[in-house]
């Protein structure tokens, strides 16, 4: 009797100028796949992609249900996040029309969001996995393979004789310890490879246009006690945060020098610094050990110190990612983030830079209640840093994008419109830039499944100009600060005022404004500096103007 054999996928997300890492969680169910003696390969949609394998037509998802079903697979497991989750519905659709047997198993963030919506809406799909998918999906292909009763399996949502059947919820895994390190033996990248970071580190080094380092993810913890109006991290991994031990992690570093030469690791728990003992304790492990590893982690900026941060610079750190959001008290206050010291949060980046450690800082515009002066002082406050960071503070600017399940969701569901894609579910564009009219369909088709790809309607702010500061901002402020800074003097403007005018200038330079969160890092870079030279010429004409008329008086 042949093994029972499992495709786990990581759908294609590609957006302009990205990094792509290891599908490490794919990898970690992989390898308590195959240790229970299961047939078990990765499919990493993104790299194969990149290399050609894969390509950026009409057809990719035809292709990538070929490419999986040459393999005979009786189970196909996708990874599911908000952007893919389009992709995700239509290569299973096209795996299901070549063999109709094969079994279709969502998991991942997003599904266990609308799991119940999903099932009812699309028959290709069998069985959502809900939460963490590791031991549920380990137990769900044995029973399938044994034939059993899929109603034993905890944590799954499926179909039967037409009615969607919920089984009793599984616990969280307290001793995350206990799970496998991931099996990079088992990505298919389209060749034979020894070294799957070398792979990724040289498509990488060409998407990014720089050097890049042999890097990957380790999954360091899981779980928020925080309550963010916005954010769906607790409805997935739970309100208690649980952590590894710095000994398992640093173990895993040791494998992933020895086996790969790993230079660079990321750790991908959002709350990296909340227990501050275990932050030390893992520096002072590293430095003991004497383990020569660059890292980078996801923190708040009231989880840390000057002390902290001291420790974390000595023992490799040279990047920390931080949600900040907002530099309104206001605007944290709506949100419901409970971090509204300004100052504290303005220090804490300062001294971030001043260790010459990346301060890579997060910000979200979009909210329905926004105020102009709110997102003006966010700005400025944000040029600000970078201007005297000397490059050591980068800032990011996404739209809201609204999470099915989470509080805004629950407020604001009737007001959602679909107008400029959010940059959280960017990067499958893959008809000439454009999303293919498969996805369009199925966006426009279901408001509450595909929520955030949609916006909420903005009351005092327009949404154009804030998707052209989320576009524009950070290669504005990043190439030229101080530059920046001098046009917005010599105009006497603010910044809203600024990339008001510029949303002006782009509608009539640009055919489609949708085009602009999509365009190549280099023609961004040109439209940018041409609005830069237009904008400079007219505030000199207006001086010129105004100085005439100030002669004739």
């Amino acid at each position: 009797m042949k093994p029972y054999r499992i495709i786990l996928v990581f759908p294609p997300i590609d957006p302009p100028a990205a990094e792509s890492l290891p599908p490490i969680g794919l990898l970690k169910i992989a390898a308590l796949l195959d240790k229970a003696g299961y047939a078990v390969s990765v499919l990493d949609c993104i790299i194969l992609l990149r290399k050609g394998v894969l390509h950026r037509n009409k057809k990719i998802y035809e292709e990538i249900a070929r490419l999986i079903n040459n393999s005979k697979p009786d189970l196909v497991g996708f990874n599911t996040q908000c952007a893919s989750y389009p992709s995700c519905i239509n290569i299973a659709r096209h795996v299901k029309s070549i063999r109709k047997d094969t079994k279709i198993v969502f998991g991942g963030p997003f599904s266990s969001l609308c799991a119940v919506e999903t099932l009812k809406r699309f028959t290709e799909i069998d069985f959502i996995v809900l939460g963490e998918a590791e031991i549920t999906l380990l137990e769900l292909v044995r029973t399938l393979d044994e034939q059993r009763d899929i109603q034993t399996v905890n944590g799954i949502v499926f179909k039967e004789a037409g009615q969607i059947i919920r089984t009793k919820a599984r616990a969280l895994i307290q001793n995350l310890d206990e799970l496998p390190f991931p099996a990079y033996q088992l990505l298919d990248l389209g060749g034979n490879s020894s070294n799957p970071l070398a792979e990724y580190q040289n498509i990488n080094s060409v998407v990014v246009d720089r050097a890049f380092p042999k890097k990957t993810l380790i999954d360091d913890g899981r779980g928020c006690e925080h309550r963010c109006s916005y954010c769906t991290e607790p409805l997935i991994w739970g309100h208690k945060p649980r952590r590894r031990t710095s000994s398992n992690i640093v173990k895993e570093i040791i494998e992933l020098k020895s086996k790969f030469g790993a230079e660079f690791v990321e750790f991908t728990h959002d709350h990296f610094s909340s227990r501050k003992s275990g932050v030390k304790e893992f520096c002072q492990t590293l430095l003991d050990q004497k383990i020569d590893i660059k890292w980078g982690c996801r923190a708040r900026l009231d989880m840390v110190d000057t002390k902290l941060l001291e420790k974390m610079k000595a023992a490799g750190c040279s990047e920390i990612i931080y949600g900040v959001e907002s530099f309104s008290t206001e605007m944290l206050k709506s949100m419901k983030k409970d971090m509204r010291n300004i100052e504290l949060m303005l220090s804490t980046i300062q001294q971030t830079v001043a260790l010459e450690i990346h301060a890579h800082l997060s910000f979200m515009v979009g909210f329905p209640w926004e105020q102009p002066g709110q997102v003006d002082d966010t700005l400025d406050k944000m040029l600000e840093i970078v201007k005297n960071s000397g490059g050591w503070a980068v800032p990011y600017i996404q739209l809201l994008s609204v999470q099915p399940g989470t509080e805004l969701w629950e407020r604001y569901h009737d007001r959602l419109e679909l107008n400029r894609i959010p940059g959280f579910c960017q990067g499958t564009d893959f008809d000439d830039r454009k999303f293919l009219s498969e996805d369009i369909q199925l966006i426009k088709s279901d408001l509450q499944i595909f929520a955030p790809f949609y916006n909420i309607k903005t009351e005092n702010v327009p949404l154009d100009t804030l998707y052209v500061i989320s576009t524009c901002f950070k290669p504005l402020a990043m190439r030229n600060p101080r530059g920046f800074r001098s046009l917005l003097e010599l105009s006497d403007s603010s910044l809203m005022e600024f990339f008001e005018a510029m949303k002006q200038w782009l509608g009539k330079e640009i055919e489609d404004l949708d085009k602009l969160s999509r365009l190549p890092k280099n023609d961004l870079y040109e439209l940018i500096d041409r609005y830069s030279r237009s904008f400079c010429a007219s505030q000199f004409f207006k001086s010129l103007t105004s100085d005439d008329s100030n002669r004739s008086r």
